[in-house]
């Protein structure tokens, strides 16, 4: 299928612009957590305590799956709530903890992405994101583009933390394009990994839809994109026919 040029394309954030290597954010949680533990003299065993960490991921994944909002601090409050002998201030203490613990952490660009937003960005193509937001909040996600020299290249931001609704919602995505200076019948990409979330939802918003399955193959049995890539670079030549 051909696709019309691009005046914007938006991007997934996770699996497609960036990578976690292995469950660093969660490690990063837990040591936050257990410091701020010592700091006010609490004793919670390890298994206890990761069944609290785990039940703060389970409410987050449901919610996801539902598309009901959740935010990190709601994560953050369930697993203070959880752990007993803690005072107002050491939950208090405990949830910046949890909720700061992946500020400065050192995730990865997916293969080519620099290269590949430079590029869409210099031949005149409007970029945005469109971001399902897990445990650790768009300010540090934003942070992380940043000191990787990408963030300067959007200019059009739709973070679930921030707008209050999960992919596929069409709202998260007119959230993104309505800061783009587009003119009617404009076309839009939408590049992502997940067919229930980025497929349908940019589908469902009017956007076209480009799976990237070069970091996670999604092989459910939902309506595939209208084109699926395996390299972001692939990209650049598609805009520019």
């Amino acid at each position: 299928m051909d696709l019309a040029r691009p005046a914007a394309i938006c991007f997934d954030f996770w699996n497609t612009l960036v990578v976690e290597p292995g469950g660093m954010l969660s490690a990063l949680r837990r040591e936050a957590v257990v410091r701020t533990l010592l700091e006010h003299d609490v004793e919670v065993e390890e298994d206890v305590l990761d069944a609290h960490l785990a039940a703060a991921q389970a409410l987050q994944a449901a919610a996801w799956q539902r598309g009901r909002r959740f935010t990190p601090s709601k994560a953050a409050q369930h697993v203070a709530g959880s752990i007993e002998g803690l005072g107002g201030d050491g939950r208090g203490r405990l949830m910046e903890a949890y909720l700061e613990a992946g500020r400065e952490a050192e995730l990865t660009l997916t293969p080519n992405a620099a290269e590949t937003l430079a590029a869409l960005s210099g031949a005149g193509i409007q970029l945005g994101i469109v971001c399902d937001v897990g445990l650790t909040g768009s300010p540090h996600l934003r942070a992380f583009l940043d000191r990787s020299g990408v963030l300067r290249h959007f200019r059009g931001w739709a973070f679930s933390d921030e707008v209050g609704h999960f992919k596929p919602s069409p709202l998260i995505f007119g959230h993104m394009t309505d800061q783009l200076t587009l003119g009617a019948g404009d076309p839009v990409w939408h590049v992502g990994d997940l067919r229930r979330t980025d497929v349908a939802g940019a589908r469902e918003s009017g956007l076209v839809p480009i799976r990237y399955r070069g970091m996670a193959d999604d092989r459910s049995d939902a309506p595939d994109a209208d084109r699926v890539i395996d390299d972001l670079a692939e990209l650049v030549d598609l805009a520019a026919r």
